[in-house]
């Protein structure tokens, strides 16, 4: 588990502008109640964020309740690891995309329906972290791979910058994706607020052959990894539901 040097909370505030959040949740190392109280995203972020366990060796082990102090450790080891299964529908414009994250690598797969044929996908990457962008930004590269109907297999390379932010009111996650197989790229935003559990997010992709705008709101069944999702793609003019689990 990486750490910093305890005690020093105007270097963490200067270094990763989260005291706002700092201060909102300080309160649950008080009280058992008020950490349970906290959506179950806001518990993984917190738990398993560098900012998390700097608290917990700020504010010392004798400050915690022993309920919040083992939430706090199972988040931040177990959760460092994760998975992500998203299912989106729509006639004849269906997608499956799941990943799997363990230390600095991940392997993704995906499949794709569309009119006329569909697309298998696959790719390895390896993290690298990007303090310049802030404490949670990561840049992923690796081989990836694509095979399709028609039996075609292209090889190429994907290269992934993203972002994951807390804010006062839940968090901000942004990504920028590009793959050198017929030039995909995608470009995303999501905004998600933690108490009541809803989140909305606008995606850009395209490539050699299509090219696709979309707006999905989301809502996280609490307590659970699972998000509900509704979404509309402007250019194909189709409506799109879906879910996701993430245990990230």
């Amino acid at each position: 588990m990486r750490s910093m040097p305890p005690g020093n909370l105007t270097f963490i505030s200067r270094r990763m502008g989260t005291v706002c959040l700092l201060l909102r949740h300080f309160q649950f190392f008080l009280s058992p109640a008020l950490w349970d109280d906290l959506p179950y995203k806001a518990k993984s972020k917190i738990g398993r964020s560098r900012l998390g366990r700097v608290i917990i060796r700020t504010a010392g082990w004798q400050a915690l309740p022993a309920s919040g102090l083992i939430s706090l450790i199972a988040l931040s080891d177990a959760q460092a690891n994760g998975e992500f299964f998203q299912l989106d529908y729509a006639p004849r414009a269906s997608t499956v995309i799941g990943s799997i994250v363990r230390g600095p690598w991940g392997a993704a797969l995906g499949w794709s329906d569309f009119a006329g044929g569909g697309a298998f996908s696959a790719n390895i990457t390896y993290s690298l972290p990007v303090p310049a962008l802030g404490e949670s930004a990561v840049f992923r590269f690796g081989p990836s791979a694509r095979s399709d109907r028609a039996g075609s297999l292209d090889l190429g390379a994907k290269v992934v910058l993203e972002r994951w932010a807390p804010t006062t009111f839940g968090s901000v996650f942004v990504l920028a994706d590009y793959n050198t197989i017929k030039n995909e790229y995608q470009l995303l935003g999501e905004v998600a607020h933690w108490d009541s559990g809803l989140s909305a997010a606008v995606s850009i992709q395209g490539g050699d052959s299509f090219r696709e705008n979309s707006l999905f709101l989301g809502y996280d069944i609490r307590e659970t990894p699972v998000r509900l999702r509704l979404g509309y793609r402007f250019r194909e003019k189709r409506a799109v539901i879906g879910f996701a689990i993430n245990t990230f």
